[in-house]
């Protein structure tokens, strides 16, 4: 696992790394690190933090519009949309309608 550290604090949690800010930085992890963590430049450690409900949503989306700008280039004008694809990015857009958090979410499977 990959944790993305910004200002000592992991802003993601994935499989590998992606492209983001210069600001932040990839760390190798274990699977229990989760954002919100802090990182000291050696070690990982849990604040416990306490989010609200609107803390939550706020998450899920941001988690949400991520899955939906990797796949914007589907939509390109010189593209032909399946709807397989149309049908993903739609189940994103609708994820709030079935979950409240990260932690209740079941992400929609992404067509190849």
């Amino acid at each position: 696992m990959k944790a993305a550290v910004q200002n000592k604090i992991v802003v993601d949690v994935q499989e590998k790394e992606y492209e983001c800010h210069p600001s932040i930085t990839w760390v190798d992890c274990d699977d229990k690190v989760k954002h919100g963590w802090t990182y000291d430049g050696s070690a990982f450690k849990s604040d416990d933090p306490t989010y609200t409900a609107e803390d939550e949503l706020n998450r899920l989306r941001s988690k949400r519009n991520q899955f939906l700008a990797e796949t914007d280039w589907w939509a390109g004008s010189d593209l032909t949309i399946t709807d397989a694809q149309k049908k993903y990015r739609q189940d994103l857009r609708d994820i709030t309608k079935s979950a409240t958090s990260l932690g209740d979410v079941t992400w929609p499977t992404k067509p190849e």
